[in-house]
């Protein structure tokens, strides 16, 4: 029997690579006596002896008075309490991986913490932790739908790969959760393999969807949106829908009596009016021909998207060099813009359906641009 431990079955096998385990025990149980201990094993709450297993690495505290454990390590438990580490308040590095917990409250009022890592949970939202030191926050394969404010001024590199993310703002109120604020070190943010969507040209008339990322992070140099739904970058304004109005039927009461009066003033046939007829006789176009078609509109219920020319739906990153867009069924290169990204040098377009030359030739734009990557897997 392989000792190897394959990778979790909603996961790509290339992924991560797990390390090779020990023998374990339970390979020599019957399938029935498994399902009992699985059944028994439902709820691990960390008790004292996983805790002493876990910490390791005593070093001197913060404030150098004492000496305490500065790591925990503990994988592959089926974990789904740690309320016991929140009274080891001098633990920097936390690595929780391979559980099944659903929250990380216990942890949040750990202000020593420099690394966390807690992927492959269960973790439905995202911590509201205070950690002030914090440095490395890896949430991978969870199951995070939206984001919330964050209080990590020294947080480098954020990893959310493999979650449900949709938006990155606060719906409520449009603010950008990822924000130099809030952020002002992050340099590396991955969001592959989420649900990350904006507002479709083949589909305008969405109203509920994102028209922009909003991304706005003044230092991120590194920024992995693989595996998404982004069909395009371009930006979008929302402008009342029109109509043109071509009788007088149409018009309210008073502005049809406005018009009318408008008409009555219009002078007798001349020669500019003949001059007119003449050129309408020709198949020549005149703006003069219709005054009450091209002068009077009036607003439906409802609103329209206008496609913006210039415009980025990333956000404002103005030291972004790496950028890898793969697998979003991007239709085109809008929104890939100098204003948006002025030093990006690395760029991967693979497994898109950007098929025109002319859609390349918009990064033209990008005078850093060394690596473009547009085919292969």
């Amino acid at each position: 029997m392989s000792d190897s431990v394959s990778p979790p079955l909603n996961s790509p096998a290339e992924d991560i690579e797990e390390p090779s385990q020990p023998h374990d025990v339970t390979d020599e149980l019957t399938e029935a006596q498994k399902l009992v201990l699985q059944k028994s094993t439902n709820t691990i709450i960390l008790d004292g002896e996983l805790i002493q297993l876990g910490l390791c690495s005593i070093e001197p505290t913060a404030d150098g008075i004492s000496y305490a454990p500065t790591k925990f390590i503990c994988n592959k438990k089926s974990l789904t309490d740690v309320t016991a580490l929140q009274k080891f308040i001098f633990l920097r590095y936390i690595n929780i991986a391979f559980n099944e917990l659903t929250n990380l409250v216990p942890l949040e009022n750990l202000h020593n913490l420099l690394v966390l890592n807690a992927s492959y949970n269960h973790i439905t939202e995202f911590p509201l932790g205070k950690w002030p030191a914090l440095t490395h926050l890896y949430l991978n394969h969870n199951r995070i739908t939206e984001l919330r404010e964050m209080n990590m001024p020294r947080l480098q590199l954020l990893s959310l790969n493999n979650n449900q993310l949709t938006k990155l703002f606060n719906t409520s109120n449009g603010e950008p959760f990822l924000n130099g604020r809030d952020l002002p070190e992050l340099h590396t943010l991955e969001l592959a393999h989420n649900k990350l969507y904006l507002l479709d040209k083949a589909s305008p008339d969405d109203l509920g969807a994102p028209v922009s990322l909003k991304i706005q992070l003044p230092k991120l140099k590194a920024l992995f949106l693989n595996h998404n739904a982004l069909t395009s970058l371009a930006t979008y304004k929302l402008y009342p829908r029109i109509r043109p109005i071509n009788t007088l039927d149409e018009l309210p009461a008073d502005e049809e009596d406005e018009v009318s009066h408008k008409q009555n003033d219009v002078a007798k046939p001349s020669e500019t009016e003949e001059s007119i007829s003449d050129a309408n006789n020709q198949g020549e176009s005149t703006e003069l021909a219709s005054p009450v078609e091209e002068q009077v509109v009036e607003e439906e219920e409802g609103f329209v998207w206008i496609r913006e020319e210039s415009g980025s739906a990333l956000g404002d990153l103005p030291q972004l060099s790496v950028l890898s867009l793969r697998a979003n069924g991007l239709l085109d290169l809008d929104g890939l813009t100098y204003k948006a990204v002025p030093k990006l040098q690395y760029l991967n377009l693979r497994e898109n359906v950007i098929g025109l030359l002319d859609e390349v030739n918009k990064l033209m734009a990008l005078p850093r641009l060394q690596t473009l990557i547009l085919l292969g897997k």
